[in-house]
């Protein structure tokens, strides 16, 4: 690392959130408190038409640290991701959503590993619901310990399109950019362009590391479409994991991560859709094209999309019950 460069880049792409931004930042200025001297903290605006242009110059003004760019029109928010990597100098780039919220030992623990030259740090985070007053998931991955991997095919089985998420993915920049801009924007439209990014930044070897303490709040609870939905975490997803397979990697690892998604994401939402009343034709089509492959879509999502919703809805209250019995579920915690 040449004298005088950042180390880090903490990169916050905006758009007419002034509110959230607002405490985002606040909780990056004091988790970096004492390490400003190799950090940038850059705010990409989309265009924004509230307040956030003059939220920002005025921690400007108080902290040389924080540099703002505006883009003439909304890119949309993938677009605005590839403006930052672009814009930022530091060695890593720390993207993270203008919404969340990093704990104060965030920004050291991270230093930490990059120091020790990881070229992928993995952190674990807490969900919390949308106003940051009850706690719904204290670690998100809960893996108990650090892990470190060497493996790309190691890093994908174990966290899938999970690596989707932002705010708790710190990488080195210049991995970051292997990734072209057409190859970038292809996957734009499903929203998971930076899924594809770590994945292709990796690919070949690389040194990775899972941080098992949250360093952050993400605010969950985020309304969405149905049909959004299904484009992103179903389409999305398996567009991006069959890509990663056609540059190297294995199709064990991709079935895994293809697990995952199910899972994580698919299964709890075909609950709550079944037991709302939602029509899921579209669904059970999207999910037979792209995840017929894994055990999990004939085991557990076929059975459910065809089973009657009184079950499921059943099943769901049993779940519900045991998980009220873990000591942190919904707790009222300050935020």
């Amino acid at each position: 690392m040449a004298a005088g460069q950042n180390l880090l880049s903490i990169c916050v792409p905006t758009y007419n959130r002034a509110q959230y931004l607002k405490e985002s930042l606040a909780s990056i200025l004091q988790s970096a408190r004492g390490h400003e001297d190799r950090i940038e903290l850059i705010v990409s605006d989309n265009a924004s038409t509230d307040n956030t242009a003059q939220l920002v110059a005025a921690l400007g003004e108080a902290h040389p640290m924080v540099r703002y760019h505006r883009n003439p029109e909304n890119y949309g928010a993938e677009a605005n991701l590839y403006i930052l990597a672009s814009l930022a100098s530091g060695e890593y780039i720390w993207f993270f959503s203008d919404d969340d919220c990093m704990l104060p030992q965030a920004v050291p623990a991270v230093l930490e590993q990059a120091r020790r030259g990881c070229d992928l740090m993995i952190a674990d985070f807490a969900v919390w619901s949308r106003d940051l007053t009850r706690l719904i998931r204290p670690a998100y991955y809960s893996l108990g310990t650090d892990k470190f991997f060497s493996n790309p095919n190691q890093v994908m089985a174990c966290f899938g399109a999970s690596l989707g998420f932002i705010s708790g993915v710190v990488m080195s920049r210049a991995r970051f950019l292997k990734t072209s801009w057409e190859e970038f924007r292809q996957f734009a439209p499903y929203g998971f362009s930076f899924l594809y990014s770590v994945y292709a930044g990796i690919a070949g070897g690389c040194r990775a590391a899972y941080l098992s303490v949250p360093l952050l709040r993400y605010r969950g609870e985020v309304p969405m479409e149905p049909e959004q939905w299904d484009k992103y975490f179903i389409t999305g997803t398996a567009l991006v994991l069959e890509a990663c397979e056609a540059i190297g990697y294995s199709h064990a690892a991709v079935l895994a991560a293809k697990h995952q998604v199910l899972m994580r994401y698919v299964v709890p939402c075909v609950v709550a859709r079944k037991v709302s009343r939602q029509a899921l034709h579209r669904t059970y089509s999207r999910l037979a094209a792209s995840y017929w492959q894994t055990w999990s879509f004939w085991a557990l999502c076929l059975p459910l999309l065809v089973a009657p919703r009184p079950a499921v809805s059943a099943a769901r209250t049993v779940l519900n019950v045991l998980r009220a019995r873990r000591p942190w579920h919904g707790a009222k915690l300050a935020a």
